[in-house]
């Protein structure tokens, strides 16, 4: 049964703004995050005892493909990095990413069959917008930090081919 309300107790906290770890608890309520006295007492909450444990906001994950992920119709893929504390992604790393290709372009079988397939249809959106509106679709995810895969934009306006890009390739 999920509870509404969480208490992680009297651990030590490290909130990632440099401050020195402290002893305390935070309420887990609504997706918000509050501050406590290590001793606070929280009527209905769930109570988890992070004695000799560390409590901390979120990590972030620098270099993470799950980008492909986030507009695939299996939201669990996020959970292992959920239970690892996982809070945020830059993603788009390799220079690669789902989006930044020109539509229509001759060479996008190539993107879209390439390394990072994760079984989804791009043919109705190829930019950052409509990557957004894709996760927005498939309910929400860590927070994702986006980079456009240079890889991506150069195979979609030259291949594989090996060479210097000409003055007259429009994006």
């Amino acid at each position: 049964m999920e509870h509404a309300k969480t208490l992680l107790k009297n651990g030590t906290i490290v909130d990632g703004t440099g401050a020195p770890p402290r002893r305390g608890s935070v309420l887990l309520e609504n997706g918000a995050q509050v501050l406590l006295p290590a001793d606070a007492r929280v009527a209905g909450a769930r109570e988890l005892d992070c004695q000799a444990r560390v409590i901390a906001p979120g990590f972030i994950d620098v270099h993470s493909h799950m980008d492909f992920f986030a507009v695939s119709d299996r939201p669990e893929d996020f959970q292992a990095f959920a239970a690892q504390g996982i809070t945020s992604m830059v993603v788009g790393n390799c220079g690669f990413s789902p989006f930044g290709f020109q539509c229509d372009s001759p060479h996008q079988g190539l993107i879209e069959n390439g390394l990072f397939k994760a079984g989804h249809d791009r043919s109705d959106w190829h930019d950052f917008s409509g990557y957004r509106a894709q996760i927005e679709r498939h309910g929400p995810v860590q927070n994702l930090v986006s980079l456009v895969g240079h890889g991506t934009c150069r195979t979609s306006l030259h291949g594989f081919e090996a060479g210097q890009l000409s003055a007259g390739i429009k994006f």
